[in-house]
């Protein structure tokens, strides 16, 4: 089977391979007020280590990073898998990448282009295709590189993801409840209201 490679654009944009949403938060910003103009846009990225090849995406990290001054020890929004192998959808042989959008809402789209209007219509672990850029950041004490979400396309199929800590508190609610009647609600009298 042939890798799937990033498809470098025009004006330092990238397409990326296909791969599988989870967390996401495209078409809503988390944080925001509705007063001013704050919160984000995101979501990860998952993908199979045999199915994709992010080198290219990889190298741009690392260009952004040291035109930055950045050295060992900065934020790289690619990651192994390994780390949250606990987690459905990771572990060996993937990697992910957090990818976020600011002042700009990203383009979401479904196979067809026609708009997706919700974040609860797109179930986690069902395919996308990405466009991104890549920005180094020193500020605020923090520093590292960031994933920029300009637009996403949601392709349907795969299997849903389950978020993190599912089944074990599964587990914990069979093995710490026990069963019982359920008792009927009181409701107040008009003049306790």
């Amino acid at each position: 089977m042939k890798k799937q490679v990033v498809k470098v654009l025009e004006n330092g944009h990238f397409l990326l391979p296909k791969g599988r949403i989870n967390y996401p938060r495209v078409v809503k910003r988390i944080g925001a007020d509705e007063e001013i103009d704050a919160g984000q846009f995101s979501a990860q990225l998952i993908w199979e280590d045999e199915k994709a090849d992010l080198s290219i995406l990889e190298k741009e990290i690392e260009k952004a990073a040291k035109k930055l001054g950045l050295k060992k020890g900065y934020r790289n929004p690619v990651r192994d898998g390994e780390e949250f192998e606990e987690r459905d959808g990771y572990g060996e042989g993937v990697t992910f990448a957090k990818v976020k959008a600011y002042k700009t809402p990203p383009k979401v789209v479904w196979a067809d282009k026609s708009p997706v209007e919700s974040d609860d219509e797109i179930i986690p672990g069902s395919y996308v295709k990405a466009i991104v850029s890549v920005f180094a950041y020193n500020k605020g004490g923090g520093k590292g590189v960031s994933i920029v979400l300009h637009a996403l396309q949601c392709l349907g199929g795969g299997t849903r993801l389950i978020s993190s800590g599912g089944g074990r508190n599964d587990a914990l609610a069979e093995s710490e409840f026990e069963e019982a009647e359920i008792e009927e609600t009181e409701e107040p009298d008009d003049d306790e209201l």
